[in-house]
């Protein structure tokens, strides 16, 4: 089992679980980060981390209007899933790359008629 813990700058625990790998691990951890920073009121720190090692450090500052910078906190956590999980394990994403469709005799794909 791998644990994981998302914690917030007072080193307060935010939300933490447990799963049966990584890929799943950075999966639920990065859900519960989401969470966080879309309920976020203030702007604050989140540390992430992932089986007793610290894998992202959200700082979350404060926008143009005064608030959350929810977008520049979303994006990090979006770097961390495509760089520890780049298959999306556990996010419902295909496992595997979609391959081109290919013509009905099984060839190269179809040319598009209009060129």
């Amino acid at each position: 089992m791998i644990t994981w813990t998302l914690s917030s700058g007072s080193d307060t625990n935010v939300d933490s679980g447990t799963a049966d790998d990584r890929p799943a691990a950075i999966a639920q951890i990065a859900e519960a980060a989401r969470t966080a920073v879309l309920t976020a009121t203030t702007e604050g720190r989140y540390t992430l981390t992932v089986d007793g090692e610290p894998v992202l450090i959200l700082g979350m500052d404060r926008n143009e209007l005064g608030k959350p910078n929810t977008d520049q906190a979303l994006d990090r956590i979006d770097q961390l899933e495509a760089t520890e999980n780049p298959k999306g394990i556990g996010r419902g994403r295909p496992a595997e790359p979609q391959s081109p469709r290919l013509s009905n005799d099984g060839g190269p794909p179809a040319a598009d008629p209009a060129h």
